[in-house]
């Protein structure tokens, strides 16, 4: 059975050293006048992210169709993509 994160000592954590699951997906929207996008999961759910989750402060950088890694995590109105940086899918 996979295991749901690497828990090796360099797998990525939390604040409280809670490690964290990484996902995959593509950016599917971009509002730049907002700061806020939606990744597909590679399970086909879309998911919102806001400007400030964009690791390294590079929401600018992304673009419709980049392949993300992300955390997922409940927000106010349900799953939302924390954590996003640009990575192979």
């Amino acid at each position: 059975m996979d295991k749901p994160y690497d828990e090796s000592p360099s797998a990525p954590t939390t604040g409280d050293d809670t490690p964290v699951v990484q996902h995959q997906g593509l950016v599917i929207e971009l509002d730049a006048g907002q700061g806020r996008g939606r990744i597909e999961t590679t399970d086909g759910r879309q998911l919102p992210f806001h400007r400030r989750d964009v690791a390294g402060g590079a929401f600018d950088g992304l673009r419709k169709g980049d392949q993300v890694r992300f955390a997922e995590e409940l927000g106010d109105e349900g799953p939302e993509a924390r954590k996003v940086e640009r990575g192979e899918v």
